[in-house]
């Protein structure tokens, strides 16, 4: 299983950056609406699903900024 950490950043417009990184190095920059009914981590599988990584597993691991 392969781990990817995230960071969100919370936007002032209701949009919030979540930067993906794979083993120290950034992997993706997703943008989001702060009130999307998916949670990050489902989020964060969408963009892997739509980007060629639906037959991978993930862990997701969320760090503190």
């Amino acid at each position: 299983m392969r781990q990817l950490d995230y960071i969100i950043s919370f936007g002032i417009t209701g949009i919030n950056t979540v930067t993906v990184y794979d083993r120290d190095k950034l992997f993706c920059e997703i943008e989001v609406l702060a009130d999307s009914p998916y949670s990050t981590e489902e989020e964060i599988q969408n963009w892997l699903d739509d980007n060629g990584y639906e037959e991978e597993d993930f862990e997701f691991n969320r760090l503190n900024q």
